[in-house]
């Protein structure tokens, strides 16, 4: 031990004379090799070696951000929706069979107060009874409403809220929320379900539990959420609304589920699934008359989407990473609403009739 620590301070005496000779040039070595004080004892760990791993490290991650740019070129990006959550609370009335619902959206830190919640027909489960003015029902584009402020299209156009963020004065329901009565009982639960909301700055998609109804038979017990058929336990789906938007002039602000209608003529889009590699094609379908289509029993993994008659001037999801790749996972269904512009108009040139 003792002739292993003088040899090696012995080495780092050499090095320094050696470097003192030379003018402190360590390239003045033979073969023009550089040694440090480190080297010379020994001791290999300069942190050097760290630095290189690292760069290697951030090479690697930049090579396959390229190979998953060069594996989908024609892939079109979709942006992150705006998170919004909708929270239903209710509330049986045993002597009059019902239970009024007061769902209550929350947008986070921005502040803004919901105007509206548009409600879904699908989480419906019972006879809709009544409805606070602040809750509608439907989807964008086909909204009804039974109020007497109805437009001639059925849906409510009471814009006289005054910042209020529409509570319902009757039944009590705080700023942001909205009110539902339905027949029966009806509790939260249910698979993740897509609402809507309404603000001051446009119309937004929000994520919250459905609603579930009791059996008509009172002993028997609440219907557990159970998995739809395009998931189950190891397998998630893709859900695609598609929307018309006619002309848009300015896309950065523009209110797209407000401003647009669900797509009537069918639409073709091709999926392809992150491999590890590349993009690898996994199917293709088309639209239905409402604009809707799903991919079902997807495995977990990354995903693009591609329309390959036409582009789409804006996209969004509820599932997607910062590559603009749809994430899906087990037991989910990740949501892409797909909005479609109309060129800009353009004047046809006329040629004169010459005179006879």
């Amino acid at each position: 031990m003792v002739r292993e620590q003088f040899t090696r301070v012995f080495a780092l005496f050499a090095l320094l004379a050696l470097l003192a000779f030379t003018g402190g040039s360590a390239s003045a070595l033979p073969g023009g090799t550089a040694l440090s004080p480190q080297a010379a004892l020994g001791d290999d760990d300069t942190g050097e070696g760290d630095d290189d791993d690292k760069g290697d490290d951030k090479e690697k991650k930049n090579e396959e951000d390229d190979k998953r740019d060069r594996g989908n070129e024609k892939a079109d990006k979709v942006a992150a929706t705006r998170v919004i959550t909708v929270a239903p609370a209710c509330t049986f009335d045993a002597v009059a069979d019902q239970t009024t619902c007061t769902l209550t959206a929350d947008l986070g830190a921005s502040g803004a107060a919901a105007r509206r919640i548009i409600v879904p027909e699908e989480v419906l489960c019972a006879d809709q009874r009544t409805t606070s003015p602040a809750l509608l029902i439907g989807s964008p584009g086909t909204i009804t409403g039974d109020d007497d402020s109805s437009g001639d299209d059925g849906n409510s156009r009471d814009d006289d809220d005054s910042g209020s963020g529409n509570s319902d004065e009757n039944t009590g329901a705080p700023p942001g929320a909205a009110t539902l009565t339905l027949a029966g009982n009806v509790s939260p639960g249910g698979l993740a379900t897509t609402y809507y909301v309404e603000t001051d700055s446009g119309l937004f998609p929000a994520r919250g539990l459905g609603l579930v109804c009791a059996p008509a038979d009172a002993a028997a017990p609440l219907p557990t959420a159970t998995l739809e058929s395009d998931i189950n336990d190891s397998t998630g789906a893709i859900m695609v609304l598609a929307f018309d938007c006619g002309q848009v002039a300015d896309t950065t602000n523009f209110d797209w589920f407000g401003g647009c209608a669900p797509a009537p003529a069918p639409g073709q889009l091709e999926l392809s699934q992150w491999d590890g590699a590349t993009f690898v094609a996994v199917g293709a379908a088309k639209t239905g008359t409402t604009g809707e289509l799903s991919f079902p029993q997807l495995a977990p993994g990354l995903y693009e989407l591609h329309e390959p008659a036409t582009t789409w001037c804006h996209a969004e999801s509820d599932s997607v990473n910062a590559q603009g790749e749809v994430m899906v996972a087990a037991g989910q269904r990740s949501t892409v609403w797909v909005f479609h512009c109309a060129p800009p108009a353009t004047l046809t040139s006329l040629t004169p009739t010459p005179a006879k």
